[in-house]
């Protein structure tokens, strides 16, 4: 959603009450703090959406707003803060998008979200990668500049951490190796139901710039190709090569073998979609090992979100068992432009 659609929402009344008493001036660096003070053009817009997806919720369960309120007020932990915040988020696009079908919120432990389409029920788990799964904020210093009584520092978030040996190592396997840790017991899923993760990347003081710039296999930015870490979290292969950025127009270092499969390549993956939500919209990945499954009116109804983006999802529909030679297509491609590129004297870093 753009800035503009909650222009009116200039003082988030019911993410203030949400929050109760909390004072966000000391809370300025968790993930609600951020949001009440509205320091930056990207927290306003978070804020924003998610005091509208606070009143799509109240306007159909008051009861899961008022135990996630008080949840929040009884455990202020950052992993908590940013979990409550996913479902919310989470919720309030269900009920917009799909409230035409009966959308279940349990408060007891087990599934986040149900959603009965048609004959199909799909279990969703909401999950806020920025704090949950042992990522932590990591960040180094770039530059320090002082001039005369005025002092400055250039400071790098590094929200997967940094990468310990260089030779075995590098961002994106850090990335990737997190995404695919994600709910990995997946005791919350069912194999009688359709199980689908979805992936809150909204939190600003983490995520400067949008998720979605990863949901393909590559990208090239300023001159390098990059690696699209969510793309290869969930697609990759074990051996697949993974790198920082390939300088097109110079020499880099080379390639490190992925150590071991994306997500729904891992035996016994139970995850049928994931659905990946940040400020751009919404975007979905469907598994390619479990394809006899979500009928035309589910597919209908996800392409139908508001902002869903169907250009870069990864979806066996609407021409059905396509996706699996779709993504070894993409894969020998980047093999392909990685040889490429070395032959031109070039290589991964």
């Amino acid at each position: 959603m753009g800035i503009g659609e909650f222009a009116d929402l200039n003082f988030y009344p019911n993410l203030h009450e949400f929050a109760g008493d909390i004072n966000p001036f000391m809370q300025k660096n968790d993930p609600l703090g951020v949001l009440l003070m509205g320091s930056s053009d990207t927290a306003r817009q978070v804020a924003k959406f998610t005091e509208r997806c606070l009143q799509q919720i109240r306007s159909v369960n008051q009861v899961w707003f008022s135990s996630k309120s008080k949840k929040l007020k009884t455990d202020r932990t950052p992993e908590n803060v940013s979990a409550v915040l996913a479902e919310i988020r989470a919720y309030g696009t269900l009920i917009r998008d799909w409230g035409n079908f009966k959308i279940e919120a349990p408060l007891k432990n087990g599934t986040d979200f149900v959603v009965h389409c048609g004959t199909q029920t799909l279990r969703i788990e909401v999950n806020a990668p920025q704090w949950a799964g042992g990522t932590k904020i990591t960040s180094q210093v770039l530059e320090n500049i002082t001039h005369g009584p005025f002092f400055s520092k250039v400071t790098e978030k590094i929200p997967f951490g940094m990468p310990r040996d260089l030779t075995k190592e590098n961002f994106a396997t850090m990335a990737i190796s997190k995404i695919c840790a994600i709910k990995q017991k997946e005791h919350q899923f069912s194999t009688d139901d359709f199980s689908v993760l979805w992936l809150d990347y909204w939190d600003p003081l983490l995520w400067l710039s949008p998720m979605s710039d990863h949901a393909r296999p590559y990208l090239i930015h300023n001159t390098r190709l990059e690696l699209g870490w969510l793309w290869n979290a969930f697609y990759a292969k074990k051996g697949d090569p993974t790198f920082d950025s390939v300088l097109i127009t110079g020499a880099s270092t080379n390639a490190i073998p992925l150590a071991h499969d994306g997500r729904f390549h891992q035996e016994d993956c139970k995850i049928d979609l994931t659905i990946i939500s940040d400020p751009r919209g919404l975007f979905a990945f469907q598994n390619p090992n479990k394809l006899n499954s979500f009928s035309d009116l589910f597919f209908a109804m996800l392409v139908d979100a508001h902002l869903f983006r169907f250009e870069i999802s990864w979806l066996d529909w609407p021409t059905r068992g396509t996706l699996s030679s779709k993504i070894e297509r993409s894969r020998l491609e980047l093999r392909d432009m990685l040889t490429a590129l070395n032959t031109l004297g070039h290589s991964a870093s």
